[in-house]
């Protein structure tokens, strides 16, 4: 990181490599590389079109003819000024995300002309953490457009829009020049109507429907009598998952099929220039160039065939393409003829003179044409070549997503058929060990290569309203179990194996283990990969902090005096005190079995429903705010009264300990709650049950303990307003809470809202009012003023304002660890 100063001496961070790092750049002579500019630039480009000098650095931007009449090549030539330290640019190719500004040229939207190929370079970058710049000294860069047409062949006004950051070794001086407006007159082609036209742009030539597309094919009228522009519009049907093509530049391999125009080799009519999607955006899904849902047109130039005055030409078209939803996809369709008729030009090859610009001009245009044509064979090759590198090294896991039963068993048959294991991953975005798993593990180079190496097929078996098929009962009844995560390796021979374990990235031998277990080796079934011990904990300390609560502390000196009355009577303490715990931990266990009873085996199901997650969330609101004060939670009275009573003996001290866990409901009704949720989350049925006799437990073991031993009553602290503050704490951690289980929601029914970055502002948020509570800086109603400030809410306070700032720094651009596995269907940062 370089700070450097620009704008009246304000500081500003920029990321560049050292110099050193540049790998060995050559330390020109300024006086010959100013030459060389001087020279170089005229006999490539012509007469300047525009030239300015900004933040040191001067740009001369010219044109060159292109291999066609309409097709012409801008060049800018960035020159930085001569200083003690040199300036150098950056890379085309950079983002902005590493840091700097790449140097670039582009023609502004909604302009005549445009760019029909990619920016290139003179000068090779060299990368350095991930950062690609270019040596010191002037850089030249190429951009390929297609002229603007006019009726008189009049210039045309274009606008450009220059970008680039000049720095030396030590610092930045100036800020960044970013999408810098230039206006340029560009020569303009002047339209000459074809002597004949077959088919206008209202009157298909020819059509095609397949594959959940309609083509339809349109001649227009070229530059010149002997061109003409082939317009196909790839139209996808209309369907209840939108339909996506990929992208004219997908390079050939087993996966996609890009969309195409070609002419059948042999013709007369052959290509004048490369295919052109008019700039339409692309982006980038599972390492495969997609246009956005809808429709596509696409041009070709070609040059029209010899023919008789009035006569017209049949011709063969070659389309290709491929439609997607987000999910799956049609049957290619590649290279399917369609004759169309074009309108003959009358004496094409009359000529018998040789014209020098006519010569070059095709000689160009074959060897665009060549060109058009090796590229894809080309890509072929380097994808392929890429395909193999990843798979070697690790990569991405090329998984398949599937949304129906019949989509996992034909991708388990051509898996058998290619002699590869089927692994199949059960996993869903409220699973928070699968997310774990997924954004850890997995991305280990080596367990992303292992499951490379068979066909990774991933399946979601939370309940979703898209999906017509139950894919969780799927699961239950062939492997008979709902747990997740689950990974499952069936081979060839149909030989299965299973997977459940959750670990960490750090634990060598466990990620050997995995690799081996997707590579073939023997399987782990180790129960449902949840973390027991965590939950474990989570029902523990829920019950130490009902303790706290001010509905529940007081009550601790009362019952105390219960058991000294009934030691008075003649009753022996210890089966006093084990029919108290008795009533207690009766009462939560009694709950736990009730929710086995009600939901049973659904459990697992259940957990991922939208719905589920909804009525968890607002259970956590609701009761959130009861604990801030806004209503007070509470059974009714009579009920209270007829569970109360004052029967003694062990009889009555069970009753008694049924009694306290119901009266102190409005207290135990957030962590028991708490509890409950995650027992449910985590899909095992068991967990319920376990979970509340573990929390009933931490509720009673210290009445125990003080029945058996009365003296120790006089150690504990004394009821007060701490027990409100503590309460106040727990409602906000409540209402955080909450967004966790909305997350589910938002992602099911697709509002937009509650993601990753709502998420952690809010959590953020949270903690730091928290902080300023604990600080004495907030109040609340019931509240005692706070007249000073004790070390242990100053470390109590730094602690939460810590996690604040931690949780603010995932919203720019901090990676947050395990913690990311809360965010399901998020990307991490950097991805």
């Amino acid at each position: 990181m370089i700070r450097g100063r620009a704008n009246g001496g304000r500081r500003q961070d920029w990321n560049f490599p050292p110099r050193a790092d540049l790998g060995t750049p050559m330390r020109c002579n300024p006086l010959l590389i100013l030459l060389a500019t001087l020279l170089l630039t005229p006999v490539f480009a012509g007469e300047p079109l525009a030239s300015f000098t900004k933040n040191d650095v001067t740009v001369v931007i010219t044109l060159e003819p292109g291999a066609a009449p309409d097709q012409a090549t801008l060049i800018g030539v960035f020159t930085p000024k001569l200083l003690s330290d040199p300036l150098h640019l950056y890379g085309i190719g950079i983002s902005g995300k590493e840091g700097g500004v790449a140097t670039r040229i582009a023609i502004a939207p909604d302009q005549a002309a445009a760019a029909t190929g990619p920016l290139v370079a003179d000068k090779k970058a060299y990368d350095h953490d991930g950062v690609d710049v270019y040596p010191d000294g002037p850089v030249t860069v190429r951009l390929p457009v297609r002229l603007p047409a006019s009726e008189d062949g009049a210039p045309v006004e274009t606008k450009l829009q220059v970008s680039y950051m000049a720095c030396t070794t030590k610092l930045c001086p100036y800020l960044p020049l970013i999408d810098h407006a230039v206006k340029i007159n560009l020569p303009s082609v002047r339209r000459v109507a074809v002597p004949v036209v077959a088919a206008g742009p209202a009157t298909p030539a020819a059509s095609l429907s397949r594959g959940g597309v309609t083509v339809t094919l349109t001649v227009e009228p070229g530059p010149t009598p002997d061109q003409a522009t082939l317009v196909g519009v790839f139209t996808p049907k209309q369907n209840a998952q939108p339909l996506h093509l990929y992208s004219k530049d997908l390079p050939d391999g087993p996966q996609g099929q890009a969309t195409r125009l070609a002419m059948k080799p042999g013709q007369e009519a052959q290509p004048a220039g490369p295919l052109s999607d008019g700039g339409l955006p692309v982006h980038d899904l599972a390492g495969l160039l997609v246009y956005p849902d809808g429709p596509v047109t696409l041009r070709l130039p070609i040059w029209l065939p010899a023919g008789a005055p009035g006569a017209t030409v049949k011709s063969e078209v070659l389309v290709s393409y491929m439609a997607c939803t987000a999910n799956s996809c049609l049957l290619k369709v590649v290279d399917v003829p369609l004759s169309v008729e074009l309108p003959a030009v009358v004496g094409k090859a009359a000529s018998t003179a040789v014209d020098a610009a006519q010569l070059r001009q095709t000689v160009q245009s074959e060897l665009a044409a060549e060109r058009e044509r090796l590229v894809p064979k080309i890509r072929q090759v380097v994808g392929e070549e890429l395909a193999r590198a990843q798979q070697e090294h690790g990569g991405a896991i090329r998984w398949h997503r599937v949304t129906s039963i019949k989509e996992i068993e034909r991708l388990m048959a051509e898996a058998k058929a290619a002699g590869k294991p089927a692994l199949l991953d059960f996993t869903g975005p409220s699973c928070v060990n699968c997310q774990k798993m997924e954004k850890t593990v997995f991305r280990v180079p080596a367990v992303a290569k292992a499951w490379n190496q068979g066909v990774p097929i991933s399946i979601n078996t939370d309940p979703d309203p898209r999906i017509a098929d139950d894919l969780a009962a799927w699961q239950q009844k062939m492997f008979e179990t709902q747990s997740r995560p689950l990974y499952v390796r069936i081979d060839p021979n149909g030989k299965q194996e299973r997977w459940s374990e959750v670990f960490s990235p750090s634990e060598s031998t466990k990620v050997d283990g995995l690799v081996a277990f997707l590579g073939g080796g023997a399987g782990s079934d180790v129960g449902s990969g949840d973390n027991l011990g965590q939950f474990l904990l989570l029902a523990v300390l829920g019950g130490l902090f009902t303790l706290l609560m001010p509905c529940t502390y007081p009550m601790i000196p009362f019952t105390m005096t219960f058991f000294s009355k009934q030691a008075a009577a003649g009753h022996r303490l210890l089966p006093l005190a084990a029919f108290y715990a008795a009533g207690i931990i009766g009462c939560f266990v009694g709950l736990g079995v009730l929710i086995t009873g009600v939901f049973g085996s659904t459990l697992s199901t259940l957990a991922g429903h939208p719905i589920t997650n909804l009525v968890i969330a607002l259970l956590f609101i609701v009761l959130g705010l009861g604990l801030l004060g806004a209503f007070l939670i509470r059974l009714p009275a009579g009920l209270e009264d007829r569970l109360g009573g004052g029967r003694g003996g062990y009889l009555g001290a069970l009753i008694m300990g049924l009694t306290f866990a119901v009266t102190a409901f409005s207290c135990t009704a957030p962590f028991a709650g708490a509890v409950l949720s995650q027992a449910v989350a985590t899909g095992s049925w068991t967990r319920a049950v376990i979970g509340m006799a573990v929390y009933s437990s931490a509720i009673a073991l210290p009445f125990f303990a003080l029945a058996m031993s009365p003296s120790l009553l006089k150690r504990m602290p004394k009821a007060g307003a701490w027990m409100n503050e503590f309460k106040v704490v727990g409602g906000l951690v409540e209402l955080a809470a909450a967004l966790k289980f909305l997350v589910i929601c938002d992602g099911a029914w697709g509002w937009g809202i509650i993601g990753r970055s709502f998420t952690l502002a809010s959590w953020s948020a949270v903690s730091l009012v928290i902080a300023a509570y604990v600080l004495g800086k907030l109040r609340f109603p019931g509240d005692n003023p706070l007249p000073e400030v004790g070390v242990g809410r100053v470390l109590t306070g730094i602690a939460f304002l810590a996690i604040a700032l931690w949780l603010a720094s995932g919203l720019a651009g901090n990676n947050l660890g395990l913690f990311e596995s809360f965010f399901p269907g998020d990307l991490l940062p950097g991805e």
